[in-house]
Parts: structure tokens; sequence; C-alpha cells
């Protein structure tokens, strides 16, 4: 599982570890559905799993449809009226309804079973309530992204709050670190281990 928070380069990450572009990079928040990925042929489609639902006292099984990559990321991108909406009520209502998406990619890391999580900005609280309590539980490996500047608010609340007693391999990558001038660097990861 790929965690940190929006905008701190969790799907370039992804990306150079598989070694091709599967998800969409931008510097700004672009991830918005916990997303699987896995190996596959077919990497022009995504599988779309839709929440459960209740109707006339009844459990509904969500949905399960497929869309085009491109239409996928249309209409899932992450806009600045969602991220206005996330800080505001810590979730964004027009992503709700996915419970999450399954992307193939016939890369070679990938056989064998290796499944790729990426995980939206952990400013998402329902998303980052169904990360600790189920998803990164379940992982082998946790990979915490965070940027140079050290951790922000919302990574060391997450981090306190779900990784006390963590049961994973949890890896901190620094992102950006060639952006800070070389004689500043050791400072800048004593500060980033002091925070963690």
């Amino acid at each position: 599982v790929v965690m940190g928070t929006f905008s701190c380069g969790k799907s370039t990450v992804i990306n150079a570890l598989i070694g091709t572009k599967v998800l969409p990079e931008s510097p700004l928040p672009c991830t918005a559905i916990l997303t699987f990925i896995q190996y596959g042929q077919d990497e022009e489609n995504v599988t779309l799993y839709m929440q459960d639902r209740m109707e006339d006292g009844k459990l509904i099984s969500g949905e399960v449809t497929t869309m085009s990559v491109a239409a996928f990321e249309k209409e899932y991108q992450y806009t600045s009226e969602d991220e206005k909406e996330c800080i505001e009520t810590g979730g964004v209502a027009r992503f709700a309804k996915v419970k999450y998406a399954v992307m193939n990619c016939s890369k070679p890391l990938m056989e064998g079973g290796v499944r790729i999580i990426d995980s939206p900005g952990l400013e998402d609280k329902a998303i980052a309530t169904d990360l600790t309590m189920d998803i990164a539980q379940k992982a082998q490996a946790i990979i915490y992204v965070s940027l140079e500047r050290a951790l922000s608010v919302p990574d060391k609340e997450y981090i306190i709050s779900s990784f006390r007693n963590c049961p994973n391999n949890v890896f901190f990558l620094v992102n950006k670190i060639d952006l800070v001038k070389k004689d500043e660097r050791p400072r800048v990861l004593d500060k980033l281990k002091q925070d963690i």
C-alpha cells in the first residue's frame, strides 16, 4: 500500500516502481479513488467496485462496472472544488459511491500476485479510516511517501493513530529530496527521522 497526503507524489512513485505510467501524475491532487494495480493484460480499462447499499431494508451488493482508463481519469479526477469539500467536511461525497478501482498492468513486477494499492490523500478521513482498519493491516508492506519539507499535520496524525503496534513493514520514502541543497540534506533527513 502506498500512502501519504495529497500531492506528495504517490502516483509518481508507483509509476517509477512499476516502470511505466499506469497512474496519472500531476503536481495537483489527482488520485481520488482507492486503486488496486494488479497483473493483467487489459491495460485499457478500469474495473470499478461500487459500495454496497441498503434498499428497503435489504443489503444490495455494489455494482461492478468497467470503463476506459481515459474515462476513469476524467470522471474521477480530483478537482479544486473536491479539495475544498475535503478540507471542509473530511471527505468528497461524489466519490463515496465507489469502494475501489482495479487497474491491470502486464509489467514483470506485477506477475506472481503482486498488487500495489494507490491511496487518495489521507486528508480524506473516510479513505484513511478504511485504509487503517482493513487494507493497510493486511498489506505485506506500507510505503509512506512524504515530501522533503518534513511531515505535515495530517501525516503526523495518521502515523500516530495508525502505526502504533502496526504489524506491517513500514517504509518511509522522501520524495523530492533532490530539491534540497546537498549540504542541507542531512539536517532535513534528521528532522524527518525525529518526526517519524
